[in-house]
């Protein structure tokens, strides 16, 4: 849906006074009305008078605020944080762009309180009640920038696997020349390269810019650490979230997008469905290129190991994991 400034005054207008029908108050329409709340008033007065309107709006509505059911204070703070930063970034542009590029971007996706919450903090009563402190580290500001970046996120289709293939392919090539001799790089496609399970599970995403896919990841709640369709020693098991770290899988960028914010764009919305499934850790197997930003990103490395190839070669990688 394409909003008109005049669709977004009245949404605005009918929740504030309390006319806004139930069915209307979607995630979206949430998003646009603190946005546009944002855009008029300082962080520090957003979270108080949206804790206030919305409590009232639930009960004209014919709901209630309980402590299990209305108003979320954890939920409402953390939106109130991140949308903050994003109505400041994107203060100089106009509401209707500012809606299209709000509602294309991560903070549409009702897993980004996932960055900061452990689904099981957000289900406690003194969360809804009284809120609750991060459970990871957020940095509203990345995410503001995300959302502005003109890079969209979104999962994988069937319909992707060629393009996704020849991304891979070209990026085996070229990003990984610098750590790599010919022979090696060569070798590490048979390691390497797209995993379809990952798609058909759901966990896979592709990053886009303009219609171009040039990027893509994602993580795993199977077994399988590394590797495509037709590598060995995949393990399709379902991992144990209590007790096993989820998986980060083929992480690609396109060359010529390198150090543009793709990689942890990719990364950031993979912990957070991730921890929404309530795994505690993530675990990958990093290439010599991808080890910086992964280091950036919190991970440790557990072991350095190699992974034989049919050529005789070895493929160095690190096994790293971080805490989510």
């Amino acid at each position: 849906m394409i909003w008109s400034q005049a669709a977004l005054d009245d949404l605005l207008e009918r929740f504030l006074n309390r006319t806004l029908p139930i069915e209307a108050w979607t995630h979206h329409a949430h998003l646009l009305v603190a946005t546009m709340l944002a855009r008029r008033m300082s962080e520090a007065e957003l979270l108080p008078f949206l804790r206030q309107a919305i409590a009232a709006y639930n009960v004209a509505a014919g709901g209630q605020n309980t402590d299990s059911a209305g108003y979320h204070e954890a939920i409402t703070a953390f939106y109130a944080h991140a949308i903050s930063a994003f109505a400041q970034k994107s203060a100089r542009l106009p509401m209707t762009e500012v809606a299209e590029r709000l509602l294309a971007s991560p903070l549409a996706d009702r897993k980004v309180v996932m960055r900061a919450y452990r689904p099981q903090t957000l289900k406690t009563v003194a969360a809804r009640l009284q809120g609750a402190p991060f459970d990871a580290p957020f940095d509203a500001g990345v995410l503001a920038d995300q959302a502005l970046s003109g890079f969209t996120i979104r999962l994988a289709r069937d319909t992707d696997a060629g393009t996704l293939k020849a991304l891979m392919d070209v990026a085996i090539g070229e990003l990984l020349k610098p750590f790599l001799p010919p022979q090696t790089v060569e070798a590490s496609r048979e390691v390497m390269g797209l995993d379809t399970q990952l798609i058909a599970d759901e966990t896979y995403y592709v990053v886009e810019r303009d219609g171009l896919i040039v990027g893509c990841g994602g993580w795993s709640r199977r077994a399988t650490l590394f590797g495509g369709d037709h590598s060995a020693g995949r393990d399709a098991a379902l991992l144990d979230p209590a007790a096993e770290p989820a998986r980060v899988r083929a992480m690609y960028t396109r060359p010529g997008f390198e150090r543009r914010g793709i990689g942890r764009l990719v990364l950031d919305t993979c912990e957070a469905a991730a921890r929404s499934e309530g795994f505690g850790e993530a675990e990958l197997a990093a290439t010599l290129g991808g080890e910086p930003l992964y280091l950036s990103r919190g991970y440790v490395e557990i072991e350095a190991f190699e992974a034989p190839t049919s050529s005789g070669l070895a493929i160095p990688l690190k096994r790293m994991r971080k805490r989510l």
